[in-house]
């Protein structure tokens, strides 16, 4: 008894922290995803001559499966349709990943950020 305790006492705390990595990992997979899907968008309005812009920030900037499938792009789709298995993405503890445009400024185009709230990674574009 005594030995499986030890074991255990030197296991857990391991498998612990590589659930942890494996979170982590897995949020900022989904944030390139994510950023790859929207700055896609980007470019396809570019090339077929439109006004290149980012989907509108949802009113509470949360990316939600709502707000993916009922937002309508300047080219017809929803942000939904963006992404290969036309679902949103959420963070490994099921929530909404943050949106947000971002102003030009001096230095910088406009562009967008990704936030994820519980893991407080971010990733931003600008072309």
């Amino acid at each position: 008894m005594g030995i499986i305790a030890i074991l255990a006492s030197i296991i857990l705390p391991r498998y612990n922290q590589f659930t942890v990595q494996a979170r982590i990992s897995k949020t900022k997979m989904n944030l390139v995803t994510l950023k790859t899907g929207f700055a896609n968008y980007y470019y396809q309005m570019l090339l077929e001559g439109e006004v290149a812009g980012f989907p509108a920030t949802p009113p509470d900037s949360q990316l939600t499966t709502e707000w993916s499938q009922n937002t309508i792009l300047d080219n017809g789709l929803r942000p939904v349709d963006l992404f290969s298995e036309e679902e949103i993405l959420y963070n490994p503890n099921n929530n909404p990943y943050l949106y947000y445009t971002l102003p030009p400024d001096s230095t910088y185009t406009p562009g967008f950020a990704l936030k994820d709230p519980d893991y407080n990674f971010e990733v931003k574009f600008r072309p």
